[in-house]
């Protein structure tokens, strides 16, 4: 396979950024660094093997052919819809919904917390394992040798990091969540608010939510919390869990009000990893992006003596022990794309 491996992968569907370009297919780039240019949707977003996997030993692409074809074909048709019609019926919530929480975990952004949450939590999680294998190793109970304990579970850790941190563990991941999250998302209320000006912004994380937490990030999807889908400069879909529309419909289309769209450009630009784009006819907002990426609150450790009797607490994770996915394409990859294994005497 290797010599045909398509290996520029869009982490923006292009479905999505054409309905920010304009006649010839271009649309404006503005960087982190405050540096702007026009560019192509054939362009934009784009980065080397992103989704790259290794199946038998050989890189595959199959997660983007499955981005291409189960994903982004299917909600084309419900994009072009909410653009020209206003509206979102109901048999587009399912594309819509694998849509966007795929939208919401396939980017650079996503990626980034995840080897963050691996860097947090990876230390504590084998240093828990290697005690409820051998509880004598040491005594948490005594300050210095649980730093000392901690230091040597991250330097292991680091030395595991090329198992923990490939692209088949993290978009093993990406898929399982994804299957949760548009399980849940088929079930929201899914309107189309349409503005008179062109105002909206897209960014390299093109579907946004309203974050309540001022600690750090809280997740792909925080409880409670609406998702915000820009499709085109005027037309922004929102997504509304059923138990915060307490009773009430909104008929698409809405107004897309001066609040909504404030909010919208301000969770793209939060959330992006490098890049926000506009339509070349639509004026940059006066908001600035955020001066760092957010970063995960600090890990609340409780401390305890290992239970002898728990000799099988702390077992690494098998697909046997998670939840069956739903989507049988998944399911499919999940199998097809193993985690490499872990080192005897790891």
């Amino acid at each position: 396979m290797g010599n045909n491996v398509q290996r520029r992968h869009h982490t923006v569907a292009r479905v999505l950024l054409q309905g920010f370009a304009d006649g010839a297919g271009q649309l404006l780039q503005l960087h982190r660094s405050g540096a702007e240019h026009r560019t192509a949707t054939t362009n934009a977003s784009v980065r080397g093997e992103f989704y790259t996997v290794t199946i038998h030993g050989e890189p595959s692409t199959v997660v983007e052919e499955w981005l291409a074809t189960d994903i982004e074909d299917p909600v084309a048709e419900t994009l072009l819809r909410a653009r020209t019609e206003h509206t979102v019926r109901t048999e587009d919530r399912r594309p819509l919904a694998r849509f966007a929480a795929a939208s919401l975990l396939r980017t650079q952004a996503a990626r980034s917390q995840l080897l963050r949450i691996g860097d947090d939590v990876g230390p504590l999680t084998l240093l828990h394992y290697a005690l409820a294998q051998e509880p004598t190793l040491g005594d948490l109970t005594d300050p210095t040798q649980r730093s000392q304990m901690i230091a040597e579970a991250t330097a292991a850790y680091k030395r595991l990091s090329p198992l923990t941190d490939n692209p088949n563990a993290l978009l093993r991941v990406v898929l399982r969540k994804t299957d949760e999250l548009a399980q849940m998302l088929t079930d929201w209320e899914w309107t189309v608010h349409r503005g008179k000006h062109p105002v909206l912004l897209t960014g390299d994380s093109p579907a946004v939510t309203v974050r309540t937490n001022t600690v750090g990030w809280d997740g792909a999807l925080p409880a409670g919390a609406p998702v915000f889908l820009p499709i085109s400069p005027t037309h922004l879909i929102v997504g509304t869990a059923p138990e915060h529309r307490f009773g009430v419909t909104v008929a698409s289309p809405a107004t897309l009000t001066d609040d909504m769209a404030w909010a919208s450009n301000s969770c793209i630009m939060r959330e992006a990893a490098e890049s926000v784009f506009r339509h070349p006819a639509t004026s940059l907002p006066p908001i600035a992006f955020p001066p760092t990426a957010e970063v995960l609150p600090e890990p609340a450790v409780t401390w305890s003596v290992p239970d002898p009797a728990g000799s099988d607490v702390g077992g690494i994770v098998t697909d046997a022990d998670l939840p069956p996915v739903e989507d049988a394409r998944i399911a499919a990859l999940l199998r097809a794309i193993q985690n490499v294994d872990w080192p005897n005497g790891s």
